[in-house]
């Protein structure tokens, strides 16, 4: 039932998604692009790591793109990091 009332409370407000999620993305692709000019690592040798196109890796890249979580874990664990999350209580959320 809590999972149910969470979860319509998020499908109720869609703008929550791209609001909140934006800047994890825009850190995830700054991070990854830092990571990977450090190893000297281009978007073809990742992709060829992460078993996908260049296309993709661009689209990984891009903040302004929504990529899963296995995505992201899988693009991290192509240089050698994994990928951590961190759910923490928002006392501002409206769940009832």
């Amino acid at each position: 039932m809590y999972q149910d009332r969470c979860y319509n409370n998020i499908m109720d407000n869609k703008n929550i998604n791209q609001r909140e999620t934006a800047p994890l993305k825009l850190v995830f692709s700054t991070k990854l692009k830092e990571i990977m000019k450090e190893q000297s690592i281009t978007q073809a040798e990742l992709a060829r790591r992460m078993h996908t196109s260049r296309t993709a890796v661009a689209r990984v890249l891009d903040p302004e793109n929504s990529i899963t979580l296995q995505t992201l874990a899988k693009a991290a664990h192509a240089v050698n990091y994994c990928l951590r999350l961190e759910l923490e209580l928002d006392k501002n959320c409206n769940l009832m």
